[in-house]
């Protein structure tokens, strides 16, 4: 959910993590992720996105947000928009890359690097956001930027909503934790 009047317009980039709640139960949440690397492919300067991270985000920042809007007595429907921009300033200027630990190797995921990368926008009951069905809720938003990537699928939240832990590598403990607190179906 966006801000009619952010305090951070949301196309700068955010140093660490930067959250708005506002009174009207709107939220804009920024957390700066992604490195700059050369890819392995050709050896071109890109920001490399983890496809971890987009699934993290979109579980983390959906369930906060609905966390507010329950707490400012606004809960219900809403849209929530999901946007990654790389930084303004053009000595960190490259293309956005998505990359993943797959074949145990972290390396670019699909097929496409991009320079802008369109929202991914989902209109959602927040109380979903609340509940065992919050995967289910937020996968639209992680595939609606995955795609853009050519990725067809993500590895981290299945079509079922159920969260596959072992492809958030290293953090497999940590996520079934969280999972197993806010009653979220995951598997190993």
């Amino acid at each position: 959910m966006t801000s009619s009047t952010p305090i951070r317009p949301p196309d700068r980039a955010a140093r660490g993590y930067y959250c708005e709640l506002n009174s009207d139960g709107s939220a804009l949440c920024a957390l700066q992720v992604g490195t700059l690397r050369l890819s392995p492919a050709d050896g071109t300067r890109v920001w490399a996105l983890g496809e971890g991270a987009v699934a993290w985000l979109a579980l983390a920042m959906s369930r906060l947000a609905a966390a507010f809007a329950a707490h400012a007595e606004v809960l219900g429907e809403a849209a929530i928009d999901m946007t990654v921009t790389s930084p303004g300033h053009a000595v960190q200027a490259a293309p956005i890359e998505v990359w993943n630990h797959a074949d145990r190797t972290y390396g670019p995921a699909g097929g496409r690097r991009l320079a802008d990368i369109a929202p991914s926008r989902c209109a959602v009951d927040l109380t979903t956001c609340l509940s065992a069905d919050l995967a289910r809720t937020a996968r639209p938003l992680v595939m609606g930027l995955l795609r853009q990537f050519d990725l067809s699928e993500s590895r981290h939240i299945d079509p079922a909503g159920i969260i596959q832990r072992r492809h958030f590598t290293g953090h497999d403990e940590s996520i079934l934790a969280w999972t197993q607190a806010i009653g979220v179906p995951s598997a190993a």
